[in-house]
């Protein structure tokens, strides 16, 4: 664990550093120009900050909560191809059921693709359990 701390506090640095650039991006390209921001690179910026986030969250917990990073992603990008607006009450229950779904395809994938390899589980999945001492 403190190995990585020194990218999450840089990535949250630069996360919150980048925060007011980012408000303004999220007017619009064109606003954001017109406020004097450089659109490539408060975009470049958050992408560092996000990576390193991500990539520390990841390596402390393991891969399960890569899973909690994409759903609500994947849970957009199903309501738009449906037709449907970006409203987050229909985002949140569809996150919902998206994620035990993309994390049940990927350990069927993964059994299909080394039957007889044992996967580790994540630790998350062990955090949560009742410790019995």
């Amino acid at each position: 664990m403190p190995r990585l701390a020194p990218f999450v506090v840089a990535g949250l640095v630069l996360a919150l550093a980048s925060a007011p650039a980012l408000n303004s991006l999220a007017l619009g390209d064109d606003v954001a120009t017109a406020l004097g921001r450089r659109v490539g690179r408060v975009r470049l910026r958050g992408a560092v900050a996000v990576t390193l986030l991500t990539g520390a969250a990841v390596a402390a917990i393991g891969p399960v909560v890569f899973v909690g990073l994409v759903v609500p992603y994947l849970a957009r990008l199903v309501a738009r191809l449906g037709g449907g607006e970006t409203d987050h009450r229909l985002l949140l229950p569809l996150a919902v059921a998206l994620g035990p779904c993309l994390l049940l395809a990927a350990d069927v994938a993964g059994r299909m693709i080394a039957p007889r390899s044992r996967c580790r589980r994540a630790s998350s999945s062990r955090s949560s359990a009742p410790r019995s001492s």
